[in-house]
């Protein structure tokens, strides 16, 4: 998976207002959207969601009379595609809601909740609820009510507003930041021409930046909620501490009385983590099926749960996780190229990211294959990394040394007629040919110095002799690994033994 961040793109499964499933594209997100009639003890019903909470300290009363609501839908976060859950209906049944809405007669609005479950070590909480008309409030008093606003967990107020309100491009509906006025999420109907395949065709989309105050990181009966960045995460306080010894005394110390959250009922914890890298961190510990998750994690993934996992002393989710993460980064060559040739959206500063923290962790014989993944990216792609400033002579340096290195090693051969040619005249010019595409390299913001090489079949059509076609293939992969072997060198650090002996003696092993 590349590190481009994506958006979160869900699939309305049958387009029911209050049946129906949302299942993201890439198997991030899986929303089931499922209605009742209200039984009188649903006001006390269990779950809890990241959405959005209240920003007052206390939750307002549960109504007086629940039996005035005639209907609940509720939004489960399923942790998978419904499709793979068929079958397993007992779960579904006890998969606890995240958000509760209820209404009364007539679809009149009622009341939104946000549940808690009844935990070992609470005695009791109670839920946070709301009236429909304080949540998702009317932008204005004669305003349509088509175009209402709210508070998300991460502080802001955004807007949701229909195409007959308000001008949102071809969406059906759209989700508008209140301060900038961007779209951050729309739901759009299925075009009249396109196929449905036995789905409704509508798609939820929820743009990366915003992706992290979709529901995900909320567990009903958490103990503990983490805030980064003003998004908080509520998940389990002896989880944490049974992995990590930093947060094992930092809660043994900690009076659960401190910064206790009256809305949620547990202590809240401010952490000084950015958002994204906490997020996929807390995601890591809480699933148990970590090590397939680790082996299959995006770049971006892997840096963050490799950073935190050292900050906060989990060795075996750091260890799993820089296995993953030597694997971007092969210490030989064959390795290397099978990496090399997979279509990647890596950037240079996804890179000069991985560079930090091989640094931070001492994974020196990982250095050279970052920078020269960097270099990859041009003097262009150098500059944009915005890297330090012994860092970014290093790499310019560097970047040049490489394009030196295409004469020296892998093609080698264009500057001289092989011992035994049988066609001076034409080897040369076919050569030459070859050789002025070389040097025109030089002017752009590329490099080949571990280039393949041309191949037999194409330099046999380009009519060279059979000497001169030899010569080149053994002379492209001898070249290629002495390059190799030199690439240390090019960016000022010791040599591959001295490097893998620094490092533990760790190499990629895939």
């Amino acid at each position: 998976m590349s590190a481009t961040k994506l958006s979160l793109v869900l699939e309305d499964q049958s387009g029911h207002p209050t049946k129906t499933h949302f299942d993201d594209i890439y198997d991030r997100l899986f929303l089931r959207i499922s209605s009742s009639p209200l039984p009188a003890s649903s006001s006390s019903s269990s779950s809890s969601s990241s959405l959005s909470s209240s920003s007052s300290s206390s939750p307002p009363p549960p109504p007086s009379n629940p039996n005035a609501f005639e209907r609940t839908v509720m939004i489960h976060n399923m942790g998978q595609r419904w499709s793979r859950r068929r079958g397993h209906l007992l779960h579904v049944v006890h998969c606890n809601p995240s958000v509760v809405i209820a209404f009364g007669a007539n679809a009149t609005l009622g009341t939104v909740t946000f549940p808690h479950s009844h935990h070992p070590s609470h005695q009791a909480q109670t839920a946070a609820i709301m009236p429909i008309s304080k949540y998702l409030r009317k932008v204005s008093v004669f305003g349509s009510s088509l175009n209402r606003k709210f508070m998300a967990s991460d502080g802001q107020e955004y807007r949701w507003c229909h195409r007959t309100v308000e001008n949102v491009g071809n969406h059906e509906w759209a989700c508008v930041g209140m301060a900038h006025n961007y779209i951050i999420a729309h739901y759009d109907l299925k075009p009249p021409e396109r196929e449905g395949y036995g789905r409704s065709g509508h798609t939820l989309t929820i743009e990366e930046p915003y992706a992290r105050i979709a529901i995900e990181l909320w567990y009903e009966d958490g103990t503990i909620i983490l805030v980064a960045q003003d998004v908080g995460f509520k998940v389990y306080r002896m989880l944490l501490a049974q992995h990590s010894s930093v947060f094992a005394d930092m809660l043994a110390i900690s009076s659960p009385e401190t910064n206790h959250d009256l809305v949620h009922g547990c202590p809240l914890v401010h952490m000084p983590d950015p958002v994204d890298d906490l997020r996929l961190f807390l995601l890591a510990i809480h699933d148990i099926r970590v090590n397939q998750r680790l082996n299959h994690a995006s770049h971006e993934e892997t840096i963050s749960v490799a950073s935190l996992a050292a900050k906060y002393d989990i060795p075996h989710l750091r260890d799993r996780a820089l296995e993953r993460f030597v694997s971007f980064y092969p210490t030989t060559l064959d390795r290397w190229t099978i990496v090399h040739d997979q279509p990647s959206s890596l950037t240079a500063e996804n890179h000069y990211s991985a560079l930090r923290l091989a640094r931070k962790l001492d994974l020196a014989s990982t250095f050279p294959v970052i920078m020269l993944a960097i270099c990859d990216h041009g003097i262009r792609g150098i500059l944009s990394c915005a890297p330090e400033p012994e860092d970014l002579s290093t790499l310019l340096l560097g970047f040049s040394k490489l394009q030196n290195m295409q004469r020296a090693y892998v093609y080698r051969w264009l500057y001289r007629l092989s011992s035994g040619c049988t066609s001076p005249g034409e080897c040369s010019a076919d050569k030459g040919w070859m050789l002025s595409a070389l040097e025109y390299t030089f002017q752009t913001d590329t490099h080949y110095a571990l280039g393949k090489g041309y191949s037999e079949d194409h330099l046999a059509e380009l009519g060279i002799c059979g000497q001169c076609l030899g010569d080149a293939i053994v002379a492209q992969k001898h070249g290629r690994q002495h390059a190799w072997e030199e690439l240390p060198s090019i960016f000022g650090l010791p040599t591959w033994a001295e490097l893998l002996n620094d490092s533990g003696g760790d190499s990629d092993s895939e």
